[in-house]
C-alpha cells in the first residue's frame, strides 16, 4: 500500500499469467505490466506492443525451462535442440529424449543417435583410470569415413582393425586386409596380408593325380612364402616334372628348399614350380614315381 499522505500510481496491469496487453489497450509510450509473470510491456510508435523486461531485471527469456538462451534478432530465444540440464549440455536434441544429441558431461561427452546407449559414441577423459578413450557403447563397430566412404573400422565382436574391403565378420585379434589387394605406390606402406591353402596340380601334361599332405602359403605385401608336401603316383611318364596352381604368380626365378627321395631343387616362376636336379637339368615324372616331394619357396609377385 502507498505511504500515508501519498497517492499510489498503478499502471495498466493484469494478474493473470501469460496475459499480454493488446494494441487497443495502450497508447504509444504507455506501459503495462503482468504482475503474475513479471513482464513489462510498452506500445511503440508503430502501434506494436513490445516486451521490454522480465523478472530480476533481465530480458524476457525465450523458449522453455532448461533451454539455453541466445540472441534472436535482438530478443532472447530458446530451442529444444539446445538445452542445459543436470550438468549436461545437449546439442541437437532434448536431454531427456537423447535422440541425435551431442552431450557434454563431467569427464566425458557423447554423440547419441537414437536414445539410451544404443549407437552412442563416447569421448572420455578416462576409462577405468586407463587414460583417454573413444568408446562405442553398443555392439556396433567404430567406423572411420572420408568423403562418405568407409575406409576402416574396428569390429564390435572382436578386437579386429578392418581396412576397407576387409572381412567385417572376422574373429580373433588382428588387422583385416581386403580380399583383393589395393596396391600402394609407397614403398614403406604395408598394403596386403593373406594366408591360406593352395592346390598343387600336375602341369606336365601327363595328367597325374598328386597326393597332397599339405599345401599352404602366406603373403605379406609383395612376398609369398609357399610350402607343400606332395607324393607322386607310380608313373612311367617321361615328361619334365612341373607343378601348377600357385596362388600368386612369381615375377622372377625363386629357388626353394626341398626334401625328397630324389635330389632336386624347386624353382618358382609365373604360376609354376619347376623341378630340376642340382645341375639345373629337368627331372622327369618317372624319376619322381612314388616319391614324396616337400618344399618351401619364397618369391616376389
Amino acid at each position: 500500500m502507498a505511504q500515508t499522505g501519498y497517492t499510489p500510481i498503478s499502471i495498466y496491469y493484469s494478474a493473470t499469467a501469460s496475459n499480454t496487453p493488446t494494441a487497443g489497450n495502450l497508447v504509444a509510450g504507455e506501459l503495462a505490466i503482468n504482475t503474475a509473470d513479471g513482464k513489462l510491456f510498452y506500445k511503440d510508435s508503430s502501434g506494436v506492443v513490445q516486451v521490454i523486461a522480465g523478472k530480476g531485471g533481465a530480458g524476457v527469456a525465450g523458449g522453455s525451462n532448461t533451454q539455453v538462451q541466445y540472441n534472436s534478432s535482438g530478443s532472447l530465444a530458446g530451442s529444444a535442440n539446445f538445452t542445459f540440464q543436470s550438468n549436461s549440455l545437449a546439442i541437437g536434441g532434448a536431454y531427456s529424449a537423447g535422440y541425435g544429441t551431442l552431450q557434454v558431461r563431467n569427464g566425458y561427452g557423447y554423440i547419441n543417435e537414437d536414445g539410451g546407449d544404443t549407437h552412442s559414441l563416447y569421448l572420455r577423459s578416462y576409462l577405468n583410470s586407463a587414460g583417454p578413450a573413444i568408446q562405442v557403447v553398443s555392439n556396433d563397430p567404430l567406423l572411420f569415413v572420408t568423403n562418405n566412404v568407409e575406409r576402416m573400422r574396428i569390429n564390435a565382436g572382436a578386437p579386429i582393425l578392418c581396412l576397407s574391403g576387409g572381412n567385417t565378420s572376422a574373429t580373433g585379434t588382428g588387422i583385416a586386409f581386403p580380399a583383393t589387394q589395393s596396391a600402394s605406390s609407397d614403398a614403406n606402406t604395408l598394403d596386403d596380408y593373406e594366408e591360406g591353402t593352395w592346390t598343387p596340380t600336375d602341369a606336365s601334361g601327363a595328367g597325374l593325380t598328386l597326393t597332397i599332405t599339405y599345401a599352404s602359403y602366406t603373403k605379406i605385401g609383395n612376398t609369398v612364402r609357399l610350402s607343400a608336401f606332395i607324393t607322386y603316383p607310380a608313373t612311367a611318364s617321361g615328361a619334365s616334372a612341373l607343378l601348377g596352381g600357385l596362388p600368386f604368380s612369381s615375377s622372377q626365378y625363386a629357388i626353394g628348399a626341398v626334401r625328397s627321395t630324389v635330389a632336386c631343387v624347386a624353382t618358382a616362376l609365373d604360376t609354376n614350380i619347376y623341378i630340376n636336379n642340382p645341375l639345373n637339368t629337368a627331372i622327369t615324372n618317372v624319376q619322381l614315381t612314388s616319391s614324396f616331394f616337400i618344399f618351401t619357396v619364397v618369391y616376389k609377385v
